[in-house]
């Protein structure tokens, strides 16, 4: 969230996502998001595969009302982000007034993705527990402001599947599903 959300006459993001998810580009689907209106952050990772060489490619959007900023892969092609703000929007991130473990897991993620564990196993770590990437109840909230992480999901776009963990990605196992739709040259995802 950011200090200029709630701002009049911008699309739901949940438009906006629909408008990505119909592209058949990149290109099209970023500039569904740069040329929409927007009353309210949204992060969005794009992602279209491609089998020639040097694969697919994939960006990190941050859009705001009224700007919009973008990560992109490290030179080994990985891409992480967490709950808050990275890239250098014009706004004042919400999410600084109450502080919380976003700040540490995007950087721990990137270190542990360096250090060559799976994205399941990053996703299961438990470092900051239970506050960590794996997030678990916090009996120290107020019930009010209690969350944990329910569920998980790893996109392959080199081999086009989606592999969904229900629960808690420590005690829950991933199940694979191909992706039809991606299978179609320029599909995004």
């Amino acid at each position: 969230g950011c200090d200029k959300d709630g701002a009049p006459g911008g699309l739901p993001y949940h438009v906006i996502l629909r408008s990505v998810l119909e592209a058949t580009d990149l290109t099209l689907a970023l500039r569904a998001v740069c040329q929409s209106p927007r009353a309210a952050s949204i992060n969005l990772v794009i992602g279209q595969a491609h089998d020639g060489p040097g694969g697919g490619e994939v960006i990190d959007v941050e859009a705001v009302p009224g700007d919009v900023g973008f990560l992109h892969p490290d030179e080994h092609g990985r891409l992480v982000h967490a709950n808050h703000l990275e890239t250098a929007v014009a706004v004042r991130d919400t999410l600084k007034d109450l502080g919380g473990s976003s700040f540490f897991r995007a950087a721990r993620a990137r270190r542990l993705l360096a250090a060559g564990m799976t994205m399941a196993d990053i996703f299961a770590d438990h470092a900051g527990f239970p506050n960590a990437i794996c997030r678990h109840v916090d009996e120290r909230d107020v019930p009010e402001d209690r969350s944990e992480t329910v569920f998980s999901i790893l996109l392959d776009l080199d081999v086009r599947r989606l592999g969904v963990a229900t629960g808690p990605p420590c005690t829950s196992s991933y199940e694979w599903l191909t992706l039809e739709q991606a299978a179609k040259p320029g599909s995004v995802l």
